[in-house]
């Protein structure tokens, strides 16, 4: 499908939806797309009753669906929420108005 050498960037279809899910691009070249976006937008797709379910159902099809891919031209994601846990762990503190992911 693709070669090392290939500069072709790989992108989330439907480009409608995706598109505007967007974050940047990589040092190494490949899109970056915003996760929480693509969850929220999963999850107004849902049949499930509870906003709670929805949510995991828009997960379980992130990752199940989405993510997955091993190429290395494929995007990548990334996460305000996951980084916040992530220093919430740590016990770092940070003001959310210090991260600008949006």
């Amino acid at each position: 499908m693709f070669d090392d050498d290939d500069d072709t960037l790989i992108l989330l279809e439907p480009r409608s939806v995706y598109d505007s899910m967007i974050a940047g691009m990589s040092e190494e070249g490949v899109l970056v797309y915003d996760k929480d976006k693509i969850i929220a937008y999963h999850a107004t797709l849902s049949d499930e009753p509870l906003e709670e379910d929805k949510h995991l159902e828009a997960v379980e099809h992130f990752y199940y669906n989405i993510q997955p891919s091993q190429h290395p031209k494929y995007p990548t994601f990334v996460s305000k929420d996951d980084l916040l846990n992530t220093l919430d762990q740590l016990g770092v503190e940070l003001k959310t108005s210090e991260i600008n992911i949006d």
